[in-house]
């Protein structure tokens, strides 16, 4: 209940300003939303399902004495949870959160200005950088991932509080500074990641059900073993002291027709990371060996990144191109949680203990076992380019990217250098009530590929509809490639108000 009370706060106090600032002084207040239903047929029988759900959004903007006031509550009915525990509200603490209905502040902040200053502060998003899709320097806000192919962009962000300061610049020479950004986030919101019932939650983290440990696998005469593992999801709360904040600053420019930024952060990690934390018990023999029972928690990690980022944008005639690249440091990339489970990992970790772990065993003791990272820490460099080409109602968007993971000798879900290729065309016809668009992403150095293709289309006023296919492909061991059963049909109606 205290996260709830966290959570709510940003937004509850901004509905307070517009009570006190709306009297006596007028106020203009607007409300604005919408309501939304989605549903997704899976093509592969042995795919997670996933619910209808109904998607509430209602926003208000008000303005009095010279303050802005921004509040949106956005409420989900069904969708990807299924043992929800019923209504919930969204919490600032919890990376597994299974409520149906779910209510949450998706934004809520006062906005006004002091002495050529912009103020913003409560519960806010942000988007920096240049690239549509990948961008290197966004990092500011965490995201959901729940549904990550069908909520993008800022509908997949999560708003957290801060303090947002920006003040224009006018320095008179060819590298022209336009104005600095300043924000400050007390305290960190982890991201929001599907529990292991849930249609998107990775294969890549789970453990498997049956692991066979051959005679002799681990050290000279050990039995055969045969352990039975479980996987528990377990919330850990993010650090609330004032050092464990997060702040950001960027400076953007111009220079002739080419607009740039500089961006530098510095907090925690708002891409998900995790334990994997095992402990086994005992639980029976056969005339082969012994029968073991494990319990897997995945449990949110949180550690502290560094990040430089620079992007560059130019507009000519029909074309605008885009560059972006950051540098980090101690970021936390995924490892495959079979690799944590393979012999050579268990031999490598257990040997030098494994005499201390079979006597707690047959003393009847569960025993936690330190099987290493699931995420290890590394820096990074990050860069991309790419661009729209447009003519009579047709884009095509093009961009390429990589990822340098530095100083790294650990497997991971991702190939130390990893190279993405997207492409996107999209096409309005019939004076802009329908378009068409396909988009292919592909891994290069680990081959796997998403493909989607979307019909959208504006039926009447206020109303909207997107229908489309998904198709996923690629090796295990890769982001995408592991879901590569979660193929896919969506239709999605949206109605304004």
């Amino acid at each position: 209940m205290a996260s709830a009370k966290r959570a709510f706060f940003p937004g509850i106090g901004t509905l307070l300003l517009f009570a006190a600032t709306a009297s006596p002084a007028p106020a203009s207040v607007r409300a604005r939303g919408f309501v939304e239903g989605q549903a997704v047929a899976a093509f592969h029988a042995g795919s997670r399902r996933q619910r209808p759900s109904l998607l509430l959004l209602v926003g208000m903007e008000g303005e009095s004495r010279g303050i802005r006031a921004r509040l949106s509550l956005r409420g989900l009915f069904g969708g990807p949870a299924w043992g929800a525990e019923g209504l919930g509200f969204g919490s600032y603490d919890r990376t597994f959160q299974d409520f149906s209905p779910l209510v949450e502040v998706d934004e809520g902040f006062l906005d006004f200005d002091v002495r050529g200053f912009e103020v913003r502060l409560g519960a806010q998003k942000f988007t920096w950088g240049k690239l549509d899709v990948f961008s290197p320097a966004d990092i500011l806000s965490p995201r959901r991932f729940t549904d990550p192919f069908l909520r993008e962009g800022r509908e997949a962000k999560l708003a957290q509080p801060a303090l947002f300061l920006a003040r224009p610049l006018a320095l008179g020479t060819n590298v022209r500074a336009e104005d600095v950004e300043f924000v400050w986030v007390p305290w960190s919101v982890p991201p929001r990641f599907p529990l292991e019932d849930e249609r998107w939650f990775p294969p890549s983290v789970r453990p498997e059900p049956l692991l066979e440990i051959p005679f002799g696998a681990l050290a000279p005469g050990q039995p055969r073993l045969a352990v039975r593992t479980t996987l528990e999801m377990a919330n850990r709360a993010p650090p609330r002291r004032p050092d464990r904040g997060a702040f950001g600053v960027r400076l953007r420019g111009s220079v002739e027709d080419v607009g740039w930024s500089l961006s530098l952060y510095h907090g925690p990690e708002t891409a998900p990371a995790f334990s994997l934390l095992p402990s086994v018990r005992l639980t029976g023999a056969d005339p082969e060996g012994f029968l073991l029972g494990a319990q897997a928690r995945l449990r949110p990690r949180y550690g502290r990144v560094s990040l430089v980022g620079v992007d560059l944008e130019r507009a000519y005639d029909l074309v605008t191109l885009r560059i972006e690249a950051a540098w980090s440091r101690g970021r936390l990339w995924p490892r495959p949680a079979e690799d944590l489970l393979s012999p050579e990992n268990l031999g490598g970790r257990l040997r030098p203990e494994l005499a201390s772990v079979a006597e707690r065993l047959f003393r009847g003791e569960t025993v936690p076992l330190d099987l290493g990272p699931l995420f290890v820490r590394r820096d990074a460099l990050q860069w991309g380019i790419g661009g729209d080409v447009g003519s009579g109602g047709t884009v095509l968007t093009l961009q390429l990217d990589q990822t340098w993971i530095l100083h790294n000798a650990t497997p991971l879900l991702l190939t130390d250098v990893q190279t993405r290729v997207l492409a996107s065309l999209r096409r309005d016809f019939w004076q802009e009530r329908f378009r068409l668009e396909g988009t292919t992403v592909a891994t290069l150095e680990r081959p796997s590929a998403a493909v989607w293709f979307e019909l959208l289309s504006e039926l009447a006023p206020g109303l909207e509809l997107r229908a489309g296919l998904l198709f996923l492909e690629g090796s295990s061991r890769s982001l995408v490639g592991q879901y590569d059963r979660n193929d896919q049909a969506f239709l999605r109606l949206r109605t304004w108000f």
